[in-house]
C-alpha cells in the first residue's frame, strides 16, 4: 500500500513538472511573439516619424530656392518607396471671373499602409484610418489681401525608388509671372487624388482662413468638400490684391 502511494505521488510530481514546464514554455513563446510585434510596431512608427521630419526639411529646402538655384538633400527610405504621386489641381478664381490653374505633382513616400505626401509646400501624413497635416500650405488668406504660393515639383524623368537612400536634387526654374488681381471674393478649388487628401486640404484651408482672421463658416467665408474636390470661398475688402505665385521645381532622384 505504501509503495502504491509512493508511486502515485511520483506520477503526480512528474505530471506537475510537465504542466509547469509547458506553462513556462507557452509564456516564453507568448512574450516573444508579442515582444517582437511591439518592437516591429515601434520601429515602423520611428521610421515614419523620421520620414515626416525629412519631408518637412525637404519642403523648407524647396521653399528657399530662388530661380536658377539648385539644392540637394537625401532621404533614407529603409523598406519604403519614394515616387511621384497623382497630380493635384490648385485653382484660384478672383471676383468670380479670372481663374488661375496649377497642376501640381506630389512626392509620395509609402511604407505598408502609411504615406507621407509633399504637395506644393504642404506635407500630409495619411494612413488607412486617418490623416494629419504635418506642414500647412504656403497660403496667406485674409480679407485684407491674399498670397498663394504654389511649388510644382516636376520629375526630370519617371521616378520610383525603393529601399536604401534617395539622393535628391531640386532646381527652381524661372517662375511664371505672378498673377495679381482685385475682386470682392476669392475662390480656391482643390482637386485631390483621393478623398483622404481632400479632407486634409479642407482642414488646412479652414485653418488658413481662421489664421487670417475669418470665421470657419459664415456668409463671408466657407469651405466645403464633395468627394475628392474642395471649394473655399471668402470675401475680401474692396481694392485688395490677390497674388498667385507659381514656381516650377525640377526633381532629380538617384
Amino acid at each position: 500500500m505504501g509503495e502504491f502511494r509512493d508511486r502515485e505521488r511520483a506520477v503526480s510530481e512528474v505530471f506537475g513538472f510537465i504542466l509547469l514546464f509547458s506553462i513556462v514554455i507557452l509564456s516564453i513563446g507568448a512574450v516573444s511573439i508579442f515582444g517582437v510585434n511591439s518592437l516591429n510596431e515601434g520601429r515602423d512608427a520611428a521610421l515614419m516619424d523620421n520620414m515626416e521630419r525629412g519631408f518637412e526639411g525637404m519642403a523648407s529646402t524647396i521653399d528657399d530656392l530662388e530661380p536658377g538655384m539648385s539644392r540637394s538633400t537625401s532621404l533614407r527610405l529603409e523598406s519604403g518607396q519614394l515616387r511621384i504621386g497623382e497630380e493635384t489641381w490648385i485653382n484660384v478664381s478672383v471676383g468670380g471671373t479670372k481663374e488661375i490653374k496649377n497642376s501640381v505633382s506630389p512626392l509620395l513616400y509609402t511604407f505598408d499602409d502609411e504615406r507621407i505626401i509633399y504637395v506644393s509646400s504642404t506635407v500630409f501624413r495619411v494612413s488607412e484610418e486617418s490623416g494629419v497635416i504635418v506642414r500647412p500650405p504656403a497660403f496667406e488668406l485674409s480679407q485684407s489681401g491674399t498670397i498663394i504660393s504654389v511649388q510644382n515639383t516636376i520629375p526630370s524623368r519617371a521616378i520610383s525608388i525603393g529601399g536604401g537612400t534617395a539622393q535628391m536634387r531640386f532646381t527652381a526654374q524661372a517662375p511664371k509671372n505672378p498673377t495679381v488681381d482685385t475682386g470682392n471674393s476669392v475662390e480656391i478649388d482643390i482637386d485631390a487624388p483621393s478623398e483622404a487628401q481632400a479632407s486634409l486640404w479642407e482642414s488646412a484651408l479652414v485653418e488658413r482662413l481662421v489664421r487670417g482672421g475669418m470665421s470657419e463658416s459664415t456668409a463671408e467665408s466657407k469651405c466645403s468638400r464633395a468627394g475628392s474636390k474642395v471649394e473655399c470661398v471668402y470675401n475680401v475688402n474692396s481694392g485688395e490684391d490677390t497674388l498667385v505665385r507659381s514656381v516650377v521645381v525640377s526633381v532629380e532622384l538617384r
